[in-house]
């Protein structure tokens, strides 16, 4: 776990890590985490966010809609490059997430 620290964004660690802890206990949360996890290190390799979430996708396959959009949203509030990966989701509405928004 402490492998992704240089992942997530700075100041959330402490956060980050309570929230894998808690949600990786099912087979279902644990497939979230995982994918997430895996596009995250693919965007700080300086992967598009587009290239990212295909990766993340075809590595761990059989995401439900709603799995998909916890991934997107753990995705865009923890990793360095959250912030570009939510405006890339935005913009190709790969996801419905009500981002909380305007």
């Amino acid at each position: 776990m402490e492998d992704y620290k240089k992942y997530v964004k700075k100041g959330l660690w402490t956060k980050f890590s309570k929230f894998c802890e808690m949600n990786s206990k099912d087979f279902y949360s644990s497939g979230i985490m995982t994918t997430a996890h895996m596009v995250m290190e693919y965007l700080a390799e300086g992967n598009s966010p587009k290239e990212s979430w295909k990766r993340g996708m075809e590595n761990n396959p059989g995401h439900s809609g709603m799995s998909a959009a916890a991934t997107a949203v753990t995705i865009a509030n923890y990793s360095i490059k959250g912030d570009e990966f939510k405006e890339w989701c935005k913009k190709e509405d790969i996801v419905m997430v009500n981002w909380g928004d305007k």
